[in-house]
Parts: C-alpha cells; sequence; structure tokens
C-alpha cells in the first residue's frame, strides 16, 4: 500500500515539475526581454499590496485593536 502511494505521489510531482517547467519555459519564451519589466512590475505590486497592508494592521494594532493574522 505505501509503494503505491509513494509512485503516486512520484508521478505527480515529475506532473507537477512539468507543468512549472513548460510555465517557465512559456514566460521567458513569449515574454523575450519583456520578461524582466514584467517580473519587476508584479514585484512592485506585490510589495506595495504587502505594504498596504502591513499599514492597516500596525494603524489597528496602534489603536489597541486586536491582533489578527
Amino acid at each position: 500500500m505505501k509503494i503505491r502511494a509513494k509512485a503516486k505521489d512520484d508521478v505527480l510531482l515529475l506532473l507537477s515539475a512539468t507543468v512549472c517547467c513548460m510555465l517557465a519555459w512559456g514566460f521567458w519564451h513569449f515574454l523575450g526581454q519583456a520578461a524582466f519589466s514584467t517580473l519587476l512590475v508584479i514585484l512592485t505590486v506585490g510589495l506595495l499590496a504587502d505594504n498596504v497592508r502591513l499599514r492597516r494592521k500596525l494603524d489597528v494594532l496602534s489603536r489597541g485593536g486586536p491582533a489578527r493574522q
């Protein structure tokens, strides 16, 4: 039973690695030089969103509100 579960896990791991590899190849292939700009925009938007979230949490904590995660 454990051997069958391990084999299934191994196949799923290979399948997910293949999908990730194909997505990465497609990203770099189709975007080319624009890939770096696209990554920069994605990272900047993510950083700004996290900054807004943390500022709101800090505002709630500074007012003595409950700490949520």
